[in-house]
């Protein structure tokens, strides 16, 4: 198998009237997040992700029409993300997250992309050298039982002439005895 399985996504739809959601999130090591908030309808609505270790802001945001707010971030250690979502009235914010490995990290590049895709190629490899061994020896087979069809062949049709030659020469001879038996007997 060549795919691999390198992020997930995630969709919420949050309904909210005037209230502040806190929502402690842990987050995994070496990763990138992407995503967007979208209200639903139009309304009034702040978003803020941040770090609860260093208090770093990822992501800060007014919503108050239905345009979708995109957002990324990188995480390099496990920390707990915090998103808070502090409604003004009545909102349906929907929520969409999407994480994958941070490729562009040369060591976690080589650990989950770089390394399995070459083991998966060795695999390949094997099994390709397989199959063109198994492929080399269905050809001699193959070649062998055509010479042995061959030699069968040749066998039995020289047998055959053999067989009615024989046949003839037996033929000629009883027609010589009958032809000597019938002029002993004076029939010819």
């Amino acid at each position: 198998m060549f795919l691999f399985f390198l992020g997930s996504v995630l969709s919420y739809v949050f309904q909210l009237n005037n209230e502040e959601i806190n929502l402690e999130l842990q987050g995994i090591e070496n990763t990138i997040y992407t995503g967007s908030f979208q209200l639903l309808k139009p309304g009034d609505a702040s978003v803020t992700i941040r770090d609860l270790n260093s208090e770093n802001v990822y992501f800060n945001t007014k919503l108050t029409d239905t345009t979708k707010e995109h957002f990324t971030f990188n995480l390099s250690t496990d920390d707990e993300v915090e998103l808070v979502i502090l409604s003004s009235g009545e909102n349906e914010i929907r929520y969409l997250c999407d994480t994958q490995f941070d490729t562009f990290n040369k060591g976690v590049a080589s650990k989950v992309a770089v390394k399995p895709a070459i083991s998966t190629l060795i695999m390949f490899e094997e099994t390709l050298s397989k199959v063109a061994k198994q492929t080399y020896e269905a050809a001699l087979n193959i070649k062998k039982l055509r010479e042995g069809y061959k030699r069968i062949f040749n066998f039995v049709f020289i047998l055959s002439l053999l067989m009615t030659l024989l046949y003839l020469v037996l033929n000629y001879i009883q027609y010589l005895q009958v032809k000597k038996f019938f002029k002993q007997k004076k029939l010819i």
